[in-house]
This record gives structure tokens, sequence and C-alpha cells, in this order.
């Protein structure tokens, strides 16, 4: 998946075969952050809920 490609600066998420979540930031694809399935959920189920609207 991904995110603001059209700007050709994007956000790229992977979803890994134990539930856990890879993302990068184009400018700087080297640099990988993983997730375990916890830690995942606890993201999406906090920008589900509005947690980090601005």
């Amino acid at each position: 998946m991904r995110s603001g490609e059209s700007g050709g600066e994007y956000v790229e998420i992977a979803r890994l075969p134990d539930g856990g979540a890879a993302m990068r930031n184009s400018t700087d694809p080297a640099t990988i952050l993983f997730f375990t399935r916890a830690e995942w959920e606890a993201f999406t189920g906090g920008v589900h809920d509005g947690e980090f609207d601005l």
C-alpha cells in the first residue's frame, strides 16, 4: 500500500505474514520500521477511533 504517491514522496506499508507491518518512506527507503501485530493493531485502532485527528 502506498500513500501520497502522486506527489513523488510516499509511504509504503507491507503486511507481514505474522500479522505485523513494515513501513518505509520513499525519501529514505533503506530505513524500514517494523511493527508487531499488537503494535500495528493498536495504531490502526487509534486511527479508526480518531486519536490522531488534528
